[in-house]
């Protein structure tokens, strides 16, 4: 199985209520897919899947930055790697 196949296996799970166990298990399978995973968690961002928000959450945990800002005429993610001091700004594409 790919690092992609196993990105979107995991993106596929419901984010389970902060605080539960069952977030604490997803938080775990979160970071086993580690560093490689971080690319893909940014291309569900950029293409405003309707996992974003497991991708928001995996940037986070996996120690990176995510935010989702709606401020502006057209809404936009910033981002950043763990290690970055720059943000990226990410114009979600919308569904197909």
């Amino acid at each position: 199985m790919t690092i992609e196949d196993k990105v979107n296996a995991f993106l596929a799970q419901s984010v389970p209520p902060a605080g539960t166990t069952a977030f604490g298990q997803w938080s775990e399978q979160c970071k086993a897919l580690g560093q490689e995973a971080l690319p893909y968690f940014v291309k569900e961002l950029e293409e405003d899947s309707k996992n974003t928000y497991a991708a928001l959450l995996g940037m986070r945990i996996l120690g990176g930055e995510a935010w989702y800002r709606d401020d502006e005429t057209v809404p936009f993610y910033e981002i950043r790697y763990p290690g970055e001091t720059k943000w990226r700004r990410i114009t979600p594409k919308g569904p197909a």
